[in-house]
This record gives C-alpha cells, sequence and structure tokens, in this order.
C-alpha cells in the first residue's frame, strides 16, 4: 500500500485558500494559474523519498534449533576422558555452546553441528552418574548419562635412588589432581605429596631408617598401582637424619654446635633434592 505525504493534506488545504480568495475577488486568475502551476511541483517535492526513513522489513532473527543427543561414547570413564557427542542441531558456533556433565561444564576440543568432543571434568566421587547436556545459547538438549569411575593409578617411571628428606619425581597416569588424594609409600612408611598434576607426582622421602632398597606404590581411594622398586642412598639418608645441634664429645657430656643452628645444616641435609 502507498503511503499517503502528510504534505498532501497541506497542498490541498492552499487550494481550497486560493479559491476562495479568488471567489472574493482578491487574487486575480494569472496568478491563481501561476500558484496552479506550482502546486504540482511542490507535491512531488515533499512526497519525495525521505532517505530517514528505511521502509525494507528487517530480516527475521535467527531460528536456534533445539540441539538434540543421539549418543555419547564412552558413557564411562574419570575426570580428562575425551566424550564424543553426537547428534544435530549444534550450530556453527562453538562460543555459543556448553557441555555440561552434572553441574561441571567440560572443556570442548572438537565443535560442529553434529558431533563434539569433550573433555570430562573432575567428578565428585567414584560410581557418581551425572547427565550430559549439550546447551547452545538458552537451548539446552536431552540428557545422556555419564558414570564416572576411579582408573587404577600407574607408576611408569620415577627416579632412580633417594634419601631422607630428598624429592622423588614419579611419572605416570591416573593421578589425582588433588594431592592429599594421592597416598605414596616407600614399602609401609608413607612419603608426602608436595605437587600433583594427572601423570606426575612430587614426593618427599620419609626415613627409611636402615633400608637399601623400597617399593613405592600410590594409591589413589583405594586403587592401587604397581609398585617400583627405588634405590636408598643409605649414607646420605643417615647424614640427613642426623641431629647436627648436639653432638656427643664423652659419655656425659654434650656439646652443642651453636652456628649449625644458624645455618640450613648442610647443602643436601634440609634442602629438598630431586633424585
Amino acid at each position: 500500500m502507498n503511503r499517503l505525504c502528510a504534505d498532501t493534506i497541506n497542498l490541498s488545504l492552499i487550494k481550497y485558500v486560493l479559491l476562495k480568495l479568488i471567489m472574493k475577488k482578491k487574487l486575480n486568475y494569472l496568478s491563481f494559474l501561476f500558484f496552479l502551476m506550482t502546486i504540482p511541483i511542490l507535491w512531488s517535492m515533499s512526497c519525495s523519498d525521505n532517505p530517514e526513513i528505511d521502509e525494507t522489513p528487517s530480516p527475521p532473527p535467527p531460528v536456534v534449533l533445539t540441539p538434540s543427543i543421539k549418543s555419547i561414547t564412552p558413557d564411562i570413564g574419570s575426570a580428562g576422558t575425551e566424550v564424543t557427542i553426537i547428534g544435530e542441531n549444534f550450530g556453527n558456533n562453538q562460543r555459543d555452546a556448553k557441555i555440561t556433565f552434572g553441574t561441571k561444564e567440560g572443556d570442548i576440543f572438537l565443535f560442529s553441528k553434529g558431533k563434539i568432543i569433550v573433555k570430562a571434568p573432575e567428578g565428585e566421587k567414584d560410581g557418581e552418574k551425572v547427565n550430559v547436556t549439550v546447551t547452545i545459547g538458552e537451548k539446552a538438549s536431552n540428557t545422556k548419562e555419564f558414570s564416572y569411575i576411579t582408573p587404577t593409578p600407574l607408576i611408569m617411571s620415577m627416579s632412580e635412588s633417594c634419601y631422607y628428606n630428598s624429592t622423588v619425581i614419579i611419572v605416570g597416569k591416573n593421578f589425582s589432581l588433588i594431592k592429599e588424594d594421592n597416598i605414596v609409600k616407600f614399602g609401609t612408611i608413607e612419603g608426602t605429596v608436595t605437587k600433583a598434576t594427572s601423570d606426575s607426582l612430587f614426593v618427599t622421602t620419609p626415613d627409611l631408617g636402615d633400608a637399601t632398597s623400597a617399593d613405592v606404590t600410590v594409591t589413589r581411594k583405594d586403587m592401587t598401582s604397581n609398585a617400583i622398586k627405588i634405590v636408598v642412598d643409605f649414607d646420605r639418608s643417615k647424614i640427613a637424619a642426623f641431629d647436627w645441634t648436639t653432638h656427643t664429645v664423652k659419655p656425659g657430656v654434650v656439646s652443642e654446635l651453636q652456628h649449625y643452628r644458624n645455618l640450613k645444616r648442610n647443602s643436601f641435609v634440609d634442602q629438598p633434592h630431586i633424585c
């Protein structure tokens, strides 16, 4: 439908006024003709397209389809497991996507309209079952169930030898990111885990007494790894474990080595060493 110009109404009013003036003999006929000839020009100017008015209808907003999950593989695993999600309507923009395992969000590695590969986040406990959901924008998909399991830790390599208070580095996999959850034992004596990643542990060697070797194991949530033997440097352990603050001169006479109290005993006694 054509839009009526508001100024057309004003021009009609001008015509009416001019006719009234002629009728009252206040305007001669020639003047009337002049004004009559200018009316179409004024009308065309007043009804010309306004460049500031865009009558083109706005395009409709893009339709966001509800995502749908057909399958997830595997549907059982641990934190860090790469899970493949097959489905549809995942969209074209990874930034609009969010993959949740229960209430925790996973890291997306691959994204397409029908396939997503995501890294499972940390689970709360062994045997926990959570719902996996794909959310695109504000629309959430159906859910698929994923079960968490605690994998058995595996020691692949570690320091060849150790002594009291030295640092042993254990390399493997399936370790907990929470250092307190990794129980590292040298035989039956527990060491202190100072740093933990999923594939490495930094452990302070305990006092192993007169032992010359020990089997090292890692236990996580009642799941114990394989054992690897480590050599104990007996002499360095004795030096590191020695009480340097006192010294028996002869029976009944004890001399305190005061200057050692202000030192860190020895360069390899109090300082952790990596074997």
